[in-house]
């Protein structure tokens, strides 16, 4: 098991509470979470740009946090 997985276990922990399961769960989504909370900006000269809206991070975050308690698996 590579120490990025995405285990049944880990999903139960976090799903019990446990707060080191719940940051690597995060950690896990933090590419996707990144990809989905970028958005394009306009600088003055007229240029576009890519950048992570910070807000946008927090709330996909937290409506993660939010769903874990949620889930259940096939076994418990």
């Amino acid at each position: 098991m590579k120490e990025n997985d995405l285990t049944y276990e880990l999903i139960c922990a976090a799903v019990d509470g446990e707060k080191t399961a719940l940051e690597e769960i995060l950690r896990f989504y933090d590419d996707y979470i990144n990809a989905l909370a970028t958005v394009k900006g306009e600088d003055a000269q007229g240029k576009t740009y890519r950048y992570i809206d910070e807000d946008l991070k927090s709330r996909i975050q937290l409506k993660l946090i939010k769903a874990i308690p949620k889930w259940r698996g096939t076994e418990k």
